[in-house]
């Protein structure tokens, strides 16, 4: 096994505990980590309470754009900053070390352990280091492979028989980003199942990373043919097969920010395959037979309830095709409806086919087409004011527990009670199974960092749901094994070389214990649509009968036995009041007024469309909006006078404009409310919001109810807070 021999002093990136360089071997007392005087104890991170924290002014020099997070509810660094080049990256973790202040890195924001997040120090946002540059092969060098220019169109190549083609791209690209851009060229890249919110070059890449199709071309780590990187001592180095080769196998394996700032990556892209999946409900005797037919080809997601199961499984290339997927599939579901409770009514298979890689994508992985999903829509639909994309936000901690699966643990005569037994007994609990590994997983051409417990599974299977839970039983099944360190390591690599006394993290001498330290992030998802995965929802839905995303028509009541408390720690954003200044700095409050309507006694305006509205503004940006119902001396209309706001939607017009929603030309849906008038807020920091070009206009679709007993006049308003097109920075917090 290799061992990384090169020393990273200084960077300090934090994932809930921070996955540190190689340890000093100064050790601290939980009495030292406390000052009386103010100063910062010997080895540990600087507070913002510190005397010698810097001052805002010294911040805002080093790093222009700094600024504080708005990142809701919750303990969050004290600092953002947002780099869309590598001398930012490098400012960042050089500031970082002087100051010996904590540094987190932020990339996508998806993390379910939430070490993207801390309650000290700076946040690094690299999620908008873009450009695409396909190569038609590739050969490592010293100097790297040539960077992408992230303002120019993305090159089209023709594959070449028997060269491995490749794909060299900005670390803030998605695997949705990714696979739209090599399209062009008929290849497709191994990325995550949640295309549109998971960067293939971050944690997904670093750690292992499993996908749709990892069975067949192997993990993401295995794709990796270079990175670039920003290490501890503020340097951009080139790690590949011929340079810098210990912290490249290291980077392939050690987790996201352990050994620097990824800012940069170059990974396999292979030509794009036909594509076969199938849904289905079944029983547990479906786990036994994974070897089998993962050696012909098959891999895919599934879910395992109380009493149902469903799951996506695919094939690809050669092994695609209904006639084979029925070969495979067919004696498989006899024999489970011969299960006792079991008959043909309760096993059902649907198969489709896809030509390629990224339309199977698009209609089954992308963002709010399928399977209950769609959380991330309204995210991505502002745009920053200088014309990018939005910055992440780390989406809170999401319980799970989870094991590797092999070949002699899923043929094992107490798998059955092990699944029981793991299942877990909260609401919404769910076991969450990846058929993703086997096949290539298993022989990989390069040796990587990666768990070992990964070259010798076939599944991955992790238990979720709201509260405490365990899957023990599987650990006790299969003790030879691992798990995913993606979704089960609260901190990484010497992470046990530090501790968190009185608030900050300092170093201390390691222990010998074999539970991985706790994460001092406590910013926990409050509900589901917070952390999703489109294949892997979390935490998860029951299944009915005839419906994969259980609701009444139009999710207006609650289902049986839900719980509609609202869960502690849930941010209320409070109303937009025209007597109080805005959130945002340089932004001003505007109330615009629609109407009269008119409508008859127990009547209704139904899905009435008014175009060419009043704009609040003109070449700025909206990031704040509020509906609301008012008669015509200006008091509130609503439900206690029988007054009902069913739903308005906003949408613009204009050159460019394309919908947030489905993706099209214009109209650009921008903003929906209904009775519960609840503010929609873009983030104040890192400053995007929906942009309002001079020439544009705006339309509005809305449906109003009046049930009283007697006709009513009503006014739609609408409260828009909106900066200028150079707004003032927010002040930085002291």
């Amino acid at each position: 096994m290799k061992r990384l021999t090169l020393l990273l002093g200084g960077l300090h990136v934090a994932y809930g505990l921070p996955q540190m360089s190689m340890p000093s071997s100064t050790a601290v007392s939980s009495s030292s980590a406390a000052s009386s005087s103010g100063a910062t104890p010997t080895g540990c991170k600087q507070l913002s309470s510190d005397s010698t924290w810097p001052s805002p002014a010294v911040w805002t020099s080093a790093l222009p754009g700094v600024a504080a997070p708005d990142f809701g509810v919750g303990a969050h660094p004290n600092y953002h900053i947002m780099a869309t080049d590598v001398k930012t990256v490098q400012a960042a973790v050089n500031f970082a070390a002087k100051y010996d202040i904590r540094l987190t890195v932020l990339n996508s924001g998806h993390d379910f352990l939430g070490r993207n997040d801390a309650p000290s120090g700076l946040s690094l946002d690299i999620s908008m280091l873009g450009g695409i540059r396909v190569l038609s092969s590739f050969s490592p060098s010293a100097s790297g492979a040539q960077s992408p220019d992230p303002s120019a169109e993305v090159n089209t190549i023709t594959p070449l028989s028997g060269q491995q083609a490749a794909v060299t791209f900005g670390a803030g690209i998605s695997t949705m980003d990714l696979n739209d851009a090599v399209d062009n060229s008929a290849l497709f890249t191994m990325g995550a199942a949640t295309v549109d919110a998971v960067r293939t070059a971050g944690g997904w890449g670093q750690m292992a990373g499993h996908g749709p199709l990892t069975s067949k071309y192997g993990l993401g780590v295995d794709q990796v043919l270079e990175y670039k990187v920003v290490t501890a001592d503020g340097n951009l180095m080139v790690a590949n097969n011929i340079t810098n080769t210990d912290l490249f196998w290291a980077l392939r394996g050690g987790g996201g920010g352990t050994f620097g700032v990824i800012v940069e990556a170059t990974v396999k892209a292979y030509p794009t395959p036909n594509i076969s999946e199938g849904y289905w409900d079944a029983a547990a005797y479906l786990h036994s037979q994974f070897p089998t037919i993962n050696a012909k080809g098959v891999q895919g997601y599934y879910f395992v309830y109380p009493d149902a199961m469903k799951g996506i499984f695919l094939t690809a290339g050669s092994d695609s095709g209904q006639s084979n997927a029925a070969a495979i599939w067919d004696p498989i579901l006899q024999k489970m409806a011969s299960y006792p409770g079991m008959n043909q009514s309760s096993v059902s298979i649907a198969y489709h086919e896809f030509t390629s890689y990224k339309e199977f994508s698009d209609t089954v992985l992308a963002d709010g087409n399928d399977m209950c999903t769609g959380a991330q829509s309204q995210k991505r639909s502002l745009a920053r004011r200088d014309g990018m994309d939005e910055v992440a936000v780390p989406l809170g901690i999401a319980p799970m527990d989870s094991c590797l699966l092999g070949q002699s643990h899923l043929h094992d005569s107490s798998l059955a009670q092990a699944l029981k037994s793991a299942m877990p007994q909260v609401p919404e609990g769910q076991l969450r199974g990846h058929l993703i590994a086997g096949g290539k997983v298993l022989t990989p051409e390069d040796d990587t960092s990666v768990n070992h417990a990964w070259r010798k599974a076939y599944v991955h299977l992790i238990g979720t749901g709201i509260g405490n839970f365990t899957v023990a039983s599987l650990r006790t099944l299969a003790p030879d094994s691992g798990a995913y360190a993606n979704e089960v390591v609260t901190s990484g690599i010497n992470a046990d070389h530090y501790t968190v006394i009185s608030g900050r993290v300092c170093k201390t001498t390691p222990s010998n214990s074999t539970t991985a330290p706790a994460s001092d992030n406590k910013n926990y998802a409050t509900q589901a649509e917070t952390n999703t995965d489109t294949l892997s929802a979390f935490p998860g839905t029951i299944p009915t009968a005839n419906d994969t995303c259980p609701s009444d028509s139009d999710g207006d009541e609650p289902l049986p036995g839900q719980d509609t408390t609202i869960p502690p720690g849930v941010l209320i954003e409070p109303s937009l009041d025209l007597a109080e200044p805005p959130t945002t700095p340089g932004a001003k409050l505007t109330k615009i007024r629609y109407g009269p309507y008119s409508i008859p006694a127990n009547g209704m305006l139904e899905n009435k469309v008014q175009f060419n509205i009043a704009l609040p503004c003109r070449g700025c940006y909206i990031v704040a909006l509020q509906a609301g119902l008012e008669y015509a001396n200006g008091s509130e209309a609503n439900i206690d006078s029988g007054a009902w706001l069913h739903h308005m939607v906003l949408a613009l017009n204009g050159l460019g404009k394309s919908d947030t929603v489905c993706g099209e030309l214009v109209p650009q849906r921008s903003y929906a409310s209904r009775n519960e008038r609840a503010v929609a807020r873009a983030n104040v920091v890192a400053g995007y919001g929906h942009r309002v070009d001079v020439p544009d206009s705006v339309g509005m679709v809305y449906d109003l109810m009046n049930m009283s007993e007697q006709d009513q006049v009503y006014y739609i308003t609408v409260a828009k807070s909106q900066p200028l097109p150079s707004p003032t920075p927010p002040s930085p917090l002291s």
